[in-house]
C-alpha cells in the first residue's frame, strides 16, 4: 500500500497540530463553565449535608452527582461537535474530498454523547476519588467532620494523586524544624495557591486530551467518509516512548482506529491516511 503522507508527514502532522490546538479553545471555555458549576455545587452541599451523613458513604451521598453529569454533557456537547466537524472538514482537505461536513448526522452526534459521556464520567469519578482521599486522611488524623467539610472546599475537583500532593505540600509547610516562621494563616495560603495552580493544571489535561479525541473521531469519520479504508499510526517526534513509539508506523481500518487516540493524556499523535 503507498501512504499519501509519507510524502508529506510533518505538513500533515503540523496542520492537525495547529488545529489541535484552536479546537482546545473551543472546548476549555466549556469544560470551566462546567467546572465552575460543578465545584459551586459540591462545596454548598459540603455546608448542607457533609456533617449530617456518616464517613463511610459521604462521598457517593455528598451531592448530586447525576445532575452534575447532565450538566456536564449539555456544557461540552456543542464545543465537541464543534471539534469533531472541524476534524472532518480537515480529513476533507487531506483526501482531497471536494464536499463539505454535516457534523449533525446521526452517526455524528451518537459519537459525539459518547465522547461526553465518558469525558464527564471519567472526571466526576476522579473527583470523587480525590475527595475520598482528603476525607480519610482526615479521619486518619482525628478530624471532626465540620473541619474536614470546611478544610475539603480548595481540594474539591482533584484528583486522588492531585489531593496527596497537596496533602503533602501542606505537611510540609507545617514542618515547624524547615519553616519554623510561617503562621497558619500563611500555610493556608500557600496550600490554596498550591491548590488553584493544580486545578488549572488539571483543567488544562482535561481539555488537551478530550479535545484530542473529539478531533480524532470527527477527523476518522472525514477520512472514511472521503473513501479511506486504512490509516497509519503516526507519532510524533516527543510522543511517549512506552505508550505511543511501538505503534508508530502500524496500519488499522477505521473501525479499528475509534477510540485509540489520545493513548494517553495530552497526546498528540494522528493518524495518516492509506489509500
Amino acid at each position: 500500500m503507498i501512504t499519501i503522507a509519507k510524502k508529506k508527514p510533518n505538513r500533515i502532522h503540523a496542520q492537525l497540530n495547529r488545529l489541535l490546538l484552536r479546537n482546545e479553545r473551543i472546548l476549555q471555555p466549556a469544560l470551566v463553565k462546567w467546572f465552575g458549576f460543578a465545584l459551586k455545587q459540591i462545596r454548598r452541599d459540603l455546608a448542607r449535608k457533609f456533617s449530617k451523613d456518616r464517613a463511610a458513604d459521604i462521598t457517593a451521598k455528598m451531592t448530586y452527582w447525576e445532575e452534575i453529569e447532565g450538566n456536564g454533557v449539555r456544557a461540552v456537547k456543542p464545543a465537541v461537535l464543534k471539534i469533531m466537524g472541524n476534524g472532518a472538514q480537515k480529513a476533507y482537505t487531506i483526501a482531497e474530498f471536494a464536499e463539505t461536513f454535516d457534523v449533525l448526522n446521526v452517526r455524528s452526534v451518537e459519537l459525539a454523547d459518547k465522547i461526553c459521556s465518558r469525558m464527564v464520567t471519567n472526571v466526576t469519578e476522579k473527583t470523587k476519588e480525590g475527595i475520598s482521599t482528603y476525607i480519610r486522611e482526615g479521619i486518619r488524623e482525628g478530624k471532626s467532620m465540620p473541619k474536614i467539610a470546611k478544610e475539603l472546599r480548595p481540594f474539591v475537583g482533584l484528583t486522588k494523586s492531585q489531593t496527596e500532593s497537596v496533602l503533602n505540600y501542606r505537611k510540609l509547610l507545617g514542618d515547624k524544624d524547615k519553616f519554623p516562621k510561617l503562621t497558619a494563616a500563611e500555610i493556608d495560603h500557600k496550600v490554596q495557591r498550591y491548590a488553584d495552580k493544580t486545578h488549572r493544571q488539571r483543567m488544562q489535561t482535561i481539555a488537551r486530551t478530550e479535545t484530542a479525541r473529539a478531533q480524532s473521531e470527527g477527523y476518522l469519520l472525514g477520512l472514511e467518509d472521503a473513501g479511506v479504508e486504512k490509516v497509519e499510526f503516526s507519532a510524533t517526534a516527543s510522543a511517549c516512548e512506552e505508550l505511543c513509539q511501538p505503534l508508530n508506523g502500524n496500519e488499522y481500518t477505521i473501525e479499528e482506529s475509534r477510540g485509540m487516540i489520545p493513548v494517553h493524556p495530552r497526546c498528540t499523535c494522528s493518524w495518516l491516511p492509506v489509500v
